[in-house]
């Protein structure tokens, strides 16, 4: 007699478990995100790096980022000096959304977000959505060229 009462037992939390389990499931189903890869790891640092040393205001260490193949150079270093040199207090940040690989290229498109006080004391902000694109040379990357909102100035 025990043991019949132990098995109906038994069987009744192991039905109440599959019930409410699959009755759980649907809530607690997340998308998976995939892992990164390194190639992601690699782009995300590298992005890290331009948001740290773009906030020091010196041009010539942020175009040491800067391909010597990106087009139209000359004038965005003219352009990114001119902005240092009549802004103050830079604050960059961007959001990836998604790194892409092709060949010696590495895709990044992100969103952005930037505060700046500019000479008269008036702070701004603004924000965009952009492609970087980064070429590969070695063990470095190297800013190519920018799609959709520029960033930087």
């Amino acid at each position: 007699m025990f043991f019949r009462k132990a098995v109906i037992l038994a069987c009744f939390t192991v039905a109440c478990c599959v019930f409410f389990g699959m009755a759980a499931a649907p809530s607690q189903a997340k998308a998976k995100e995939p892992p990164a890869t390194a190639a992601d790891i690699r782009a995300e640092s590298f992005v890290t790096s331009i948001e740290e040393i773009y906030e020091t205001g010196r041009d010539y260490y942020f175009m040491s980022l800067v391909d010597a193949d990106f087009e139209d150079r000359i004038t965005f270093n003219t352009n990114l000096t001119d902005y240092y040199n009549s802004h103050s207090n830079l604050s960059l940040y961007f959001v990836v959304d998604s790194v892409t690989t092709d060949k010696d290229k590495i895709n990044v498109r992100l969103h952005w977000f930037r505060k700046a006080l500019d000479s008269s004391g008036s702070f701004s902000k603004a924000t965009g959505s952009s492609q970087l694109v980064f070429k590969s040379r070695g063990s470095t990357l190297s800013l190519l060229y920018i799609r959709g909102d520029n960033p930087f100035f």
